[in-house]
């Protein structure tokens, strides 16, 4: 039974215009090589899944200290973390693997722009098929820069800038705001709010007109430092980054008594990979991503905007030599002591992320044989220190014409609290790689390659205590194609994945992909100055999706249940079981039919268009099942979930350079 009758949202993903003269030739010339999934090479004209990138030159471009900034509007299909829009309520970012090791816990934000040297986003099941369950709803892969051969550079930078609204909504000065809300009094059949004299005295400036964005916002300033080393030879390539950034805050701050409210963000990053030539068939590699990040702003920090826009002009604001802050009945919390009376949030986090492997040629055994083997791990750690404030507040009495004491709000001492999250995550990959050309004409790839992983975190919250308890995921995926005279190929990608958190006779799937591409331009009658390039590609599969750490818990075919207090008609109180969320043995994986269909086009080798029509079939969406009887004695919330959801989601991407 279907519990969510289908949503069909179109998307149309954003246009990346790019002058970048390297892109446009990766796109012309078919025989460039292009990165894939886990960190191997192969042609373009050869790929058959759909994928966007960006380069290092066009990343820097952006100064700034946001990654998501720097590549908004540069990968078609790729909108504020979702890739292709959301097919389920369970799935919403797409997984960040961050030289070839996937990163469940990281976001952009934690990443220098100034080190990444490209950026990918991998769009259908052809191109996601082999990350199996994380990678169902899109991959976004993240190279960090590299040594060169016979070079040795040396670059330190530094970068200021500013940022402001470019666009403010127009606001009614305090004499619009009156008249409005004497209108809207007298339309109740209520007494107007002001008088004429007050409403007299807004008009000819006289009377209180607080324009609260000019008051308490600022333009931010940001400032970034890095140091940058790489060079190389023969046998031995490293690259080591040393950057600093920080970013003030967008609100005006005065209170420094007790602590500092201003809203701060400063980050320090280390850098450092190493690609050492051991012999003719051996290289070693090791990468480490190191990043601290403090963050400095007052407990209301999140709810300043919409005080800003929903206080009215006419509200009074101001600070007394006691320190009770000035408001009006009817708006409690006044700008000035939420931005600078209300406490402070000071935030640490730290991630490290680190890979080692070795990469063989086994060209001795059979030519065109390699294999990989990598080691990752990250980690994640988040300190939280809040201090916690309050104040007096007081409204002026028209009456007595004196400030009163308004409220129980009272002055209290700064009390501090702290907060830990911590999460680690654990990557075991080995990878068997297969690649020869017969008689010119036959080309054959094929790939085998198996993951172990293992992480755990904090839980959140009382209900999802089964998170503390390591989480583990074990795949086994391939990939084998053909292609003939470099203009036909055909592609078949498998994953098979088994995950902990489904009952027994769940716990395993198997996703198969099939794809193609036809490369038109690399036919001999194809041949001519206008239409340079030219492939047709087309994919489907029936990937699978395990993701739950947005629901109450990681196993949810079992039944809930929690210690807690015991008591009987006030007979008997100690020790009880309180009984939570129902489960479902058969629960199981969301399954998402994706197709996707598209063309490479170049013209005079100038010109490059990129054009994807997608469709995405969501199926077995969990959600809780809405034919438990609450009569029953269960709760709504605590009813069992099913895999009862379907979305369909549909949309083209479209790239131009």
């Amino acid at each position: 039974m279907i519990l969510k009758k289908n949503i069909i949202p179109v998307f149309l993903g954003a246009a990346a215009l790019s002058a970048t003269a390297a892109e446009a030739d990766s796109l012309a010339y078919g025989q460039q090589e292009l990165e894939t999934a886990f960190g191997y090479y192969e042609t373009r004209d050869a790929y058959t899944g759909s994928q966007s990138s960006v380069d290092a030159a066009q990343i820097e471009t952006w100064k700034g200290t946001s990654l998501s900034a720097a590549i908004r509007g540069k990968l078609a299909g790729w909108y504020n973390g979702v890739i292709r829009g959301a097919s389920s309520p369970n799935a919403t970012d797409a997984l960040i693997v961050l030289d070839g090791i996937p990163m469940p816990f990281m976001t952009l934000t934690e990443l220098d722009p100034t080190t990444v040297g490209s950026i990918t986003i991998l769009k259908d099941a052809a191109a996601k098929a082999l990350y199996g369950p994380q990678g169902a709803q899109g991959v976004l892969l993240i190279t960090t820069k590299h040594g060169e051969n016979n070079s040795l550079k040396v670059k330190i930078s530094a970068d200021f800038s500013f940022e402001k609204p470019t666009n403010n909504p127009d606001m009614l000065d305090s004499y619009g705001q009156a008249v409005l809300r004497n209108q809207a009094l007298v339309n109740d059949g209520l007494a107007p709010k002001f008088s004429s004299s007050e409403l007299a005295a807004f008009q000819d400036g006289t009377g209180i007109n607080n324009d609260w964005r000019k008051m308490y916002m600022r333009d931010m300033f940001l400032q970034k430092y890095n140091v940058q080393v790489g060079g190389g030879g023969e046998r031995v390539k490293f690259y080591v980054n040393a950057g600093f950034s920080r970013e003030t805050g967008k609100f005006n701050t005065s209170y420094d008594d007790k602590y500092n409210p201003d809203d701060a963000t400063n980050r320090f990053t280390i850098v450092s990979n190493l690609d050492v030539k051991i012999n003719s068939w051996l290289r070693g590699f090791a990468n480490t991503n190191i990043g601290v990040k403090r963050i400095n702003a007052t407990t209301k920090s999140s709810e300043l905007f919409k005080l800003m826009y929903t206080t009215p002009n006419w509200v009074a604001d101001g600070l007394l030599e006691d320190g009770s802050v000035i408001t009006t009945e009817g708006y409690p919390t006044p700008i000035l002591g939420a931005i600078n009376y209300s406490g402070v949030n000071q935030m640490t986090r730290t991630d490290l992320a680190a890979n080692i492997g070795l990469d063989f040629k086994f060209d001795f055994i059979t030519k065109g044989l390699s294999f990989k083997a990598i080691f990752g791990y990250s980690s994640m750690y988040n300190g939280i220190r809040g201090g916690s404030f309050d104040y007096g507040r007081v409204i002026y009495n028209k009456v007595t014409g004196q400030y009163e004491p308004w409220g129980s709000n009272v002055a209290t001492p700064l009390a501090w609290t702290k907060g830990t999250t911590t999460n680690y995550y654990m990557d075991i990959q080995a990878m068997l790689d297969y690649h020869r050309v017969f008689a010119e004409d036959h080309a054959v790839d094929a790939l085998l390659h198996y993951t172990s992983e293992d992480y755990r975190g904090d839980a959140t919250k009382w209900y999802n205590y089964a998170f503390i308890l390591p989480t583990n995921r074990i795949q086994l995926a391939g990939e084998a194609r053909y292609g003939f005279k470099n203009r036909y190929f055909v592609q078949f990608d498998f994953n098979y994945s088994g995950s902990e958190m489904m009952a027994k006779g769940h716990q395993f799937h198997f996703s198969p992909v099939v794809s193609a591409a036809w490369v038109a331009s690399n036919e001999g009658w194809f041949k001519n100055d206008l239409f340079t390039y030219l492939k047709v590609r087309a994919s489907y599969g029936n990937l699978h999706y395990d993701s739950l750490r947005d629901q109450d818990s990681r196993y949810l075919y079992n039944n809930v249940y929690r210690a807690g207090a015991g008591a009987i008609v006030g007979i008997y109180s100690g020790f009880g079981v309180n009984d939570y969320r129902r489960g479902n043995i058969n629960v199981g994986w969301e399954k998402s039919k994706q197709q996707d269909y598209g063309f490479d086009l170049g013209l005079m080798d100038k010109f490059h268009l990129t054009f994807d029509y997608w469709r995405t079939n969501q199926e077995g969406i969990l959600m809780q099942s809405e034919l438990t009887p609450v009569l029953g004695g269960v709760k709504a919330d605590n009813r069992p979930f099913t895999n009862s959801g379907k979305v369909l989601n549909q949309g083209i991407d479209l790239s131009a350079s």
